[in-house]
């Protein structure tokens, strides 16, 4: 690819990839979030990679939109350092659609097509989408109850719509 390991997090490089199979662009997704992602399960569930160079996660963002991962736009955050720090999360659609990928690669490959030590990670992290698994409290099935009771009412319904439903409304936040 002729890269150098000293331009490796340059924008330029990543352009690089977006020319390049869609096999090397999920490799460079993957070897970004073995570096710069956190991969959340336990409580808040998410997948976020950060970057202090937002020229650069711009074009990650543009990988991503090409490999068609759903994310949100970059934001700029200042860090418990009180450091300028550019995030972009990963939504549940793009992180299913990034996880299958990378179960092809690494059944064509092996293990090492993976993410590696955050392997472990990404795997609870999709288990967690598992609705069988999830265990909810008297409180929150009520909530689930009546928001399904008052949609059950509603011919169509749109985002819009949901976010302005009393308990959704919170609940999205």
């Amino acid at each position: 690819l002729d890269i150098n390991i000293n331009s490796i997090k340059n924008y330029k490089t990543i352009k690089k990839f977006l020319g390049l199979p869609k096999e090397y662009q999920i490799q460079f997704i993957v070897a970004f979030i073995v570096d710069e992602g956190h991969i959340r399960y336990e409580k808040a569930r998410s997948c976020v990679i950060s970057q202090n160079n937002k020229k650069f996660l711009s074009f990650v963002s543009y990988l991503l939109d090409s490999l068609e991962y759903k994310h949100s736009r970059v934001k700029k955050e200042i860090d418990k350092n009180g450091f300028v720090i550019y995030r972009m999360n990963i939504y549940i659609e793009g992180m299913l659609k990034f996880y299958k990928d990378i179960n092809n690669l690494i059944n064509k490959y092996g293990k090492y097509a993976g993410l590696w030590q955050k392997q472990e990670e990404l795997e609870n992290y999709i288990k967690t989408f598992n609705t069988n698994n999830i265990k909810y409290s008297k409180i929150e099935k009520d909530k689930i109850n009546l928001i399904i009771y008052d949609l059950a009412k509603i011919e169509s319904i749109s985002y819009k719509l949901l976010k302005e439903h009393p308990i959704l409304k919170e609940e999205l936040k």
